[in-house]
């Protein structure tokens, strides 16, 4: 489930690029709050590398950032938007090099 999560967080990434781009706010927000979805359902998982505390906390920040890219997407903000994107690729770096 795990590795589903991530190939679509991926794929959503490119997705809110590609809506940002083209102001289309509706496709940014669905995709952000797929993104907080699908982080929200693997938040218990216990990884494999790092602690599970850590997973956790960048769980959190995860689906806050993605949350607030839904609220920007409301508000049509486009620097907000890039903002809560630049975010979610920071902490999902961050996790990939703790816990993969």
């Amino acid at each position: 489930q795990v590795v589903n999560v991530m190939r679509t967080n991926a794929a959503k990434l490119g997705e809110i690029k590609t809506a940002v781009t083209k102001a289309d706010y509706f496709a940014a927000a669905s995709a952000f709050f797929e993104i907080a979805k699908g982080m929200h359902s693997i938040r218990s998982f216990n990884p494999n590398k790092g602690a599970q505390d850590h997973w956790e906390t960048t769980m959190d920040a995860v689906i806050t950032a993605a949350l607030r890219g839904v609220g920007a997407a409301a508000e049509k903000d486009t620097a907000a938007l890039n903002k809560y994107l630049a975010e979610l690729q920071s902490y999902m770096k961050e996790g990939h090099s703790v816990h993969r």
